[in-house]
C-alpha cells in the first residue's frame, strides 16, 4: 500500500493540522508524581510505544497546555542518535499534565487515518526518506528540520482502504499480545 503509486502521494504538511515543536524545560529530578506535571524523556518514544511514565517532573507555573500531549497525537523524535532519529509513536489513551520537549514533533492528522500515518513513517520506506532527511556534525545526535519533515512524501489511498489497513494492523496487534501472553506455552 505504501508504494503504489496510484494513489497518489501528498506532503506531510498537508496530512496534518501541524507540526509543532515542544518546549525545553527546566526539570527536577525523577518522573512526576499523581496528578503532577512533567515533560516527556527521548525515552517515552525510543521503544516505538508511548511511555508516558517516560518524563521529568516539573512545577505546575512552568506548565504549558500548548505543548500538552493529547491523545491521538503523532509524536516524532526529531533529535536522536542515527538509529533512533524519526521515531514515531501515536498516543493511545488521555493523559494529562505532560508536555512535549524540544527534541519532539508533535502531529495531529488531518484527512488521514492516524494509525495508517503512522504505519507509513514506520515502514521501510518511510524510514529511509524520514532518515535521509537527518544531518548534523555529531554521529551520536543528528537532526531533522521541520520543513523537511514537512515535504516527506506521504501516498494517500482513499479513507475507507487507510482504516481498513490501520483495523487490520490493530488486529495484528492484538494477537502479538496474546500470543505473547501465552507464556510460549502455544
Amino acid at each position: 500500500m505504501f508504494g503504489d503509486e496510484k494513489w497518489g502521494f501528498k506532503p506531510l504538511s498537508e496530512c496534518v493540522d501541524s507540526i509543532d515543536t515542544g518546549k525545553s524545560m527546566n526539570c527536577g529530578e525523577g518522573p512526576r508524581g499523581v496528578g503532577g506535571f512533567g515533560v516527556l524523556k527521548l525515552s517515552a518514544l525510543s521503544s516505538g510505544t508511548f511511555v508516558a511514565s517516560e518524563n521529568k517532573v516539573i512545577s505546575k507555573d512552568n506548565f504549558m497546555s500548548i505543548k500538552e500531549v493529547e491523545k491521538g497525537d503523532l509524536l516524532f523524535a526529531r533529535k536522536n542518535t542515527p538509529e533512533l532519529v524519526g521515531t514515531t509513536v501515536y498516543v493511545p489513551n488521555e493523559v494529562r499534565g505532560l508536555m512535549f520537549p524540544d527534541l519532539v514533533f508533535r502531529m495531529k492528522p488531518k484527512d488521514v487515518n492516524a494509525l495508517y500515518l503512522l504505519a507509513y513513517m514506520r515502514s521501510d520506506r518511510g524510514l529511509d526518506l524520514i532518515q535521509g532527511m537527518a544531518h548534523g556534525s555529531a554521529k551520536s545526535m543528528v537532526n531533522i528540520p521541520k520543513t523537511q519533515l514537512a515535504r516527506l512524501p506521504v501516498p494517500v489511498p482513499p479513507l475507507e482502504l487507510q482504516q481498513e489497513f490501520a483495523d487490520f494492523v490493530a488486529q495484528v496487534d492484538k494477537s502479538k499480545f496474546k500470543l505473547g501472553t501465552c507464556g510460549g506455552m502455544l
